[in-house]
């Protein structure tokens, strides 16, 4: 969660995001339940919006179903 006196983090460079109020998102790859846990949570606490992968597997299916949004 994002502090209420702090906006999120925007996008530099490269072409203007759908919705430019729109947190960036992040993913998190981390084979340990607890690091992942961790970095999302800091993360999450910075205004970004972040999905966790486990492996590298899950981590290539979660791009690509990002990509086709």
């Amino acid at each position: 969660m994002a502090d209420a006196g702090h906006e999120p983090p925007t996008a530099r460079g490269g072409p203007a995001p759908a919705d430019p109020t729109a947190p960036l998102r992040v993913l998190v790859v981390e084979d340990s339940a607890t690091q992942a846990a961790a970095l999302a949570v800091l993360l999450e606490d910075a205004g970004y919006a972040v999905a966790v992968a486990r492996t590298g597997e899950r981590a290539l299916e979660l791009v690509r179903r990002a990509g086709s949004e």
